[in-house]
């Protein structure tokens, strides 16, 4: 992408005016546009925050794959301030899975970076417990943390950390699920769960934006590309409409009413992605102007 704006600018520069340079004028945009996004995607962690969504779908996935009579719920909320990412439920009792991701691998079994991620299990665990209602229905919640990295193969898939286990997830549907004397019947199980379906739809009738299940990997790629698009259109239509009015002010109007249309979008959650998009493509625009105009002007 940073090749075709350079290849771009060396064109604009080089090619006469025709079909060619629109070409070399469309590689430059595009680029610009494609890096900007790049860099607020990594200036603003929202990679890692992407990788952690998709470690969390893949939990979920090696969850269902747990034997019939297993509950899984995932992203319940009972505090304001997080969610546990996976309360599962099933003959072998009831569990708070934490899932965390790491683009270096991790190293069981005394991996510092864990403790993070077993206090956190931990605290989720105490938070269950102490809802009465599931209390009574599935006694003490055992934390349980599932890790996800870049690698293939390793020699400890499963260790204890400061009294919390800590599983790699691709061996999560591998692990002893039994915890004893407190196994849970069926009917058990079922009342734990309908409390926690409860309380997430109570929850979403609040916050219409969360959601159950975290995206996966192609949905979080879908919304980038779309995002891609979204700009590139915006820019598209800024400069057809600049086009169209010769006043300094009318060409002030035109980013004002992109800009507003699009500010006012954000207060959707499920087009607030795309109009951020829009909004940033806009802002790109006016300050290309204004630096065209500079050029012109010196």
């Amino acid at each position: 992408m940073v090749g075709a704006g350079g290849l771009g600018s060396v064109g604009l520069l080089l090619m006469p005016a025709g079909a060619i340079r629109v070409f070399f004028s469309g590689a430059l945009v595009a680029s610009v546009i494609a890096v900007a996004v790049f860099v607020v995607v990594l200036s603003t962690g929202t990679a890692a925050t992407m990788m952690g969504d998709s470690a969390e779908q893949w939990t979920a996935q090696e969850l269902r794959k747990l034997p019939d009579g297993w509950r899984l719920i995932n992203h319940v909320m009972l505090r304001r301030a997080y969610d546990i990412d996976h309360v599962l439920v099933g003959p072998g009792g009831a569990f708070a899975v934490e899932t965390k991701w790491s683009s270096h691998p991790w190293r069981l079994p005394g991996d510092e970076r864990l403790r993070g991620a077993v206090n956190q299990a931990r605290t989720n665990a105490a938070d269950l417990t102490k809802w009465t209602e599931f209390r009574k229905a599935t006694g003490t919640v055992t934390p349980l943390v599932v890790v996800w990295d870049t690698s293939t193969h390793s020699e400890v898939n499963e260790c204890e950390f400061s009294g919390v286990s800590v599983v790699r997830g691709r061996h999560v549907k591998d692990w002893d699920w039994t915890l004893g004397p407190d196994v849970l019947t069926g009917e058990q199980v079922d009342r734990a769960w309908a409390l926690l379906d409860q309380h997430v739809l109570r929850r979403e009738a609040r916050l219409n934006d969360i959601e159950a299940v975290p995206p996966s990997i192609f949905q979080l790629a879908a919304r980038v590309w779309i995002s891609f698009l979204v700009m590139l259109l915006t820019v598209l239509l800024v400069g057809y409409t600049i086009r169209l009015v010769d006043s300094t002010i009318w060409h002030a109007a035109v980013f004002v009413v992109f800009g507003a249309a699009a500010f006012v979008a954000r207060r959707f959650p499920r087009i607030r992605v795309y109009a951020i998009a829009s909004l940033a493509a806009t802002a790109l625009s006016g300050l290309a102007l204004w630096g065209f105009v500079l050029y012109r002007v010196a």
